[in-house]
């Protein structure tokens, strides 16, 4: 007998339990609904960030070069074009205008410091977008320095105040020693009239190879209180 209770309990096919119908889709939804609210929150963050919504800018990593002044990041899975505050390089891509003098020098210069690099956007919360829809933005080296100074000090850009920024007298001030040293865009070639050209390979590219640890520190300036007037105020230019 008791052999017989042994055998009988030893060779018992496994029973599994089984899980009711309503259970499994009471869990099945319950799964959905957590990761719909993870999406809907990962959405939101996204698109404030996208929005400039963070006041004090964000990291991000130079994917292109549009010209001197424009550039191309990533933003999340999204590429953004960024148009550099207060700086305005001589034109090189203008459907309806001819290069300009030292246009292409100014964006070979933006493209060796800044492609491929990781630099901090920060913004102007009054002024997120220009009139074509590009992000305007300050850009910040890791060791926090401006690079859209570094464009005015070295000869590569004009100041404009299309909206008041807060960097204006600082520009204006980098921009006034640029011209006195005959740098870029004042050398005596364009004031001369030129536009075919800017220096010599040799130089150019010792330009643009140089350090860009001379660049200022971020400092905190009040904004202008006027605007300065420019041709862009009323049309501009799409690059």
């Amino acid at each position: 007998m008791s052999r017989y209770v042994m055998r009988r309990h030893r060779y018992r096919p496994y029973q599994r339990k089984v899980v009711p119908r309503e259970e499994k889709v009471g869990l099945r939804q319950g799964i959905l609904i957590l990761l719909s609210v993870f999406l809907s929150l990962l959405a939101i963050v996204s698109l404030w960030t996208w929005s400039g919504g963070d006041p004090h800018g964000e990291w991000v990593l130079v994917s292109g070069v549009v010209d001197g002044d424009t550039i191309y990041v990533g933003r999340g899975w999204r590429r953004t074009k960024v148009r550099l505050i207060g700086v305005d390089t001589p034109e090189t891509l203008h459907p309806y205008k001819p290069v300009e003098f030292f246009g292409p020098e100014a964006s070979l210069f933006t493209e060796k410091s800044l492609k491929g690099k990781k630099v901090h956007l920060e913004f102007e919360p009054e002024q997120l977008y220009d009139d074509y829809g590009r992000l305007l933005a300050y850009v910040f080296f890791e060791d926090g320095t401006l690079f859209n100074a570094e464009l005015i000090k070295r000869g590569y850009a004009r100041v404009i105040a299309v909206h008041p920024f807060k960097y204006y007298r600082k520009f204006k001030r980098y921009e006034r020693e640029a011209k006195r040293k005959g740098l870029g865009i004042w050398s005596q070639r364009e004031r001369r009239g030129g536009h075919k050209g800017g220096v010599s390979a040799g130089e150019t590219l010792k330009s643009y190879l140089s350090p860009i640890h001379s660049l200022h520190r971020r400092d905190e300036d009040h904004s202008c209180s006027c605007v300065e007037g420019h041709k862009k105020a009323k049309g501009g230019k799409e690059k």
